[in-house]
């Protein structure tokens, strides 16, 4: 898949499926996440050695378990869409994480990658797409409440940013 998408700037990125060669640069865009200190679970540089989170995409090239949609912007990858499997007990579940470099944001892209993430999720016969993401994070938390995503749960304190400490929101959508 490769899709050239228009953001609200009239600018133009295209949406398109991992490759094996992309495991570099998807590390790098993840280096550069830690680095604008973005909201993401991840703190620190990491190496490509100790990317197993990573692998997982480019090890399921059909996106059958692990989908994936890059967002690639001048032959550089400057963000995701990823639906994860996340055990044999709930094959029917997949969990949605977003994440774009700061230039990326409030041009409507989320909005483009989600709908994306559900048309394919879809596809898939997913019944139930789950995510979490931070109590202070009401930008994105609005998305999802507009596409349907139901408030599940907060665990108070869960996570510290920035040395405050914030809940955690989980949220879902039924798609059957």
């Amino acid at each position: 898949m490769k899709k050239l998408v228009t953001l609200s700037d009239n600018s133009q990125v295209y949406l398109r499926s991992p490759q094996k060669n992309d495991v570099q640069a998807f590390n790098q865009l993840v280096n550069k996440l830690v680095a604008e200190d973005t909201y993401f679970l991840v703190q620190e540089p990491i190496s490509l050695e100790s990317t197993k989170f990573i692998q997982q995409y480019f090890d399921d090239p059909e996106g059958k378990k692990h989908r994936l949609i890059l967002v690639e912007d001048a032959d550089k990858i400057v963000g995701w869409v990823n639906l994860d499997y996340l055990n044999d007990r709930s094959p029917h579940v997949r969990e949605l994480g977003i994440i774009l470099l700061a230039a990326y944001r409030g041009k409507g892209l989320g909005t483009i990658l989600l709908e994306e993430a559900i048309r394919q999720a879809k596809e898939m016969n997913v019944e139930i797409i789950t995510l979490h993401t931070a109590e202070a994070n009401t930008i994105a938390t609005r998305l999802y409440e507009r596409f349907g995503f139901k408030l599940a749960g907060m665990v108070p304190e869960k996570v510290i940013y920035h040395g405050k400490k914030m809940g955690h929101l989980w949220m879902y959508l039924r798609l059957k």
